[in-house]
């Protein structure tokens, strides 16, 4: 075999795997523009459908991060500055029969925190006791009635 067969097939092999390794998405092209976590949707590029129960990981031997997508294709991703600084490749393990994927990252919606409700003296309605809002002091029973005697004779 002349040399020269050789190193063109020794680039084709390395052209081959850094292309490979160039079209997957890095860590921060899935957190990128986002503050915390990030919600990461995987769709079929064929289809437009969700890859639903698909492995997403990222990083290596103990630091590895395996995450699962659900039905409709979502993994949160969190955000970790130590990861950021490795910027890790993502592999993502494609179901059988998808040839390319999309992923479209948004930041996580914010539940608000619940706020404290005023009940204003009186009550909220016709016939609501006032003491709901001061919660510091225990309602009282009404009292018992009294007694009444019993003729056990007739």
């Amino acid at each position: 075999m002349r040399p020269w067969v050789r190193w063109v097939a020794v680039a084709g092999v390395a052209g081959a795997l850094l292309t490979g390794c160039s079209l997957r998405p890095r860590y921060l092209d899935l957190v990128s523009g986002v503050d915390g976590p990030a919600e990461v949707v995987l769709t079929d590029r064929a289809t437009g459908g969700p890859l639903a129960g698909v492995a997403v990981s990222y990083g290596e031997g103990n630091e590895k991060v395996v995450l699962t997508t659900d039905e409709h294709g979502a993994v949160i991703v969190p955000r970790d500055p130590k990861v950021e600084k490795q910027n890790p490749i993502v592999v993502v393990a494609r179901p059988a029969g998808v040839v390319h994927y999309d992923f479209q990252s948004r930041a996580v919606p914010v539940q608000p925190e619940p706020r404290p409700v005023h009940i204003p003296e009186g009550g909220v309605g016709p016939g609501q006791p006032s003491d709901l809002n001061r919660p510091d002091e225990t309602p009282s029973a009404p009292p018992l009635p009294e007694p009444q005697p019993v003729d056990a004779g007739n």
